[in-house]
């Protein structure tokens, strides 16, 4: 038995040649990972107590994922008062104390490139002292 291939320009008996061919275009726009920011570092002051947003606005196609660093090492949502809303976009450092300063950055990456931002943050302590200065008045 002795079975035939039909070319590739011939279709099949039951189909109509005019539905045969299906061209299809496709574009695809790949972007690479970048944040919105006009400065590479942000000096950023947090009074001791008080909370702290650090802002993460990236983009890319495909959407970036994010993470986040203190002083060169991976940070995550487990460590105490921080949290990271808005899928990562954000950190948030809520009653800082002095052992939060340091360096943090934001790396933001796709299959395409990937982008950082970094913050130098000071946690400040207030601490107010009054002097009280006695003033003679006459001169005795």
């Amino acid at each position: 038995m002795e079975t035939s291939v039909p070319e590739p320009s011939d279709p099949p008996h039951h189909v109509n040649p005019l539905h045969c061919n299906i061209w299809v275009r496709l574009w695809l726009y790949i972007v690479a990972a970048n944040i919105d920011t006009s400065e590479s570092v942000k000096d950023v002051l947090v009074t001791k107590g008080k909370s702290v947003v650090l802002d993460c606005p990236m983009r890319g196609i495909p959407p970036p994922s994010s993470s986040w660093l203190k002083d060169g090492q991976p940070i995550t949502a487990e460590r105490r008062r921080l949290r990271l809303p808005g899928s990562g976009r954000q950190l948030e450092l809520s009653s800082a104390v002095e052992s939060d300063s340091g360096w943090y950055a934001c790396k933001a990456e796709n299959a395409v490139g990937s982008a950082r931002v970094d913050y130098n943050v000071t946690v400040i302590g207030i601490s107010l002292h009054f002097i009280v200065y006695a003033v003679e008045i006459g001169g005795r």
